[in-house]
């Protein structure tokens, strides 16, 4: 349980090592969840820029890495055009 500000800041300078420094080629940022999606995929999908930037700038992550949310495997690109049809 985290206490106060301190501990919170703490926490998410250890987060964010893990997921700048790890050698894990099967890393968080490059897995799929239950659904089939990578993170990147799903920041996409809902048109948040800011971790979209955050995840493509960290060399771990796997912007070419396509996820499966359904029967066919759908890139990242293709869900963020989606996104941009559908809002204009």
């Amino acid at each position: 349980m985290i206490r106060n500000s301190q501990e919170f800041s703490k926490l998410m300078n250890k987060t964010s090592s893990y997921l700048r420094e790890t050698q894990d080629p099967e890393h968080l940022l490059n897995r799929r969840n239950a659904f089939g999606m990578t993170p990147l995929y799903i920041a996409c999908k809902n048109g948040n820029l800011d971790v979209v930037k955050y995840l493509s700038e960290i060399k771990k992550c796997n912007i070419f890495l396509n996820s499966k949310p359904g029967k066919d495997e759908e890139s990242n690109l293709e869900v963020a055009s989606r996104l941009i049809l559908r809002n204009n």
